[in-house]
């Protein structure tokens, strides 16, 4: 179990280093705040795409050097829809072409990644390591589309942490709500 260990932690930083010497050399001032190491990558998400839209199950794939096994989450289901609010009126969106995938790495570790046309976001734990991927465009919104930003957790900057949109949402309607509260 030791040595399972060892060898997923050592596959890990080499993956990342590998991922490392590939990624551009560009540096993103956007992602200097962020972390203290990140890489941006391309990825073509078209292929992926075409081959997730007849899959449920089983699907196996080298992704940025691991090789992963995913099934269909369940998460988005034949009756999901995407409701927006901007504040004063709300929005069905058209039924969504993401795929949400969960499975695993050749070495045991969880994956979780949700994939569209050029959208990747989720994370691989690879040993005692968890890395995100995420567009680009979500620290720099006049990036490329098609770039990701691959980044381990431990390299989260102090303070910098991330927060799911929906716990903004619900903060904002109770604060919403307390204030009016208050004003009664």
């Amino acid at each position: 179990m030791l040595l399972n260990y060892r060898f997923s932690a050592i596959y890990a930083i080499f993956l990342f280093f590998i991922v490392s010497t590939q990624a551009q050399d560009v540096k993103y001032p956007s992602l200097d705040n962020h972390f203290t190491d990140y890489n941006v990558i391309p990825f073509n998400t078209s292929e992926i795409m075409k081959d997730l839209s007849n899959v449920q199950f089983g699907y196996k794939t080298k992704f940025l050097g691991w090789d992963i096994t995913l099934d269909d989450s369940g998460i988005i289901g034949d009756k999901y829809q995407c409701v927006t609010y901007d504040g004063q009126k709300t929005t069905i969106q058209p039924k969504t072409t993401a795929r949400a995938m969960s499975g695993y790495t050749s070495q045991g570790g969880r994956v979780s990644l949700t994939f569209n046309d050029n959208f990747i976001q989720g994370f691989i734990q690879a040993g005692m390591f968890t890395f995100y991927i995420e567009p680009l465009t979500n620290f720099d919104k006049n990036a490329t589309e098609g770039l990701f930003v691959l980044y381990n957790v431990k390299d989260i900057k102090p303070g910098q942490e991330k927060v799911c949109g929906v716990t903004d949402v619900h903060k904002a309607k109770d604060n919403t709500v307390s204030q009016a509260n208050e004003g009664s």
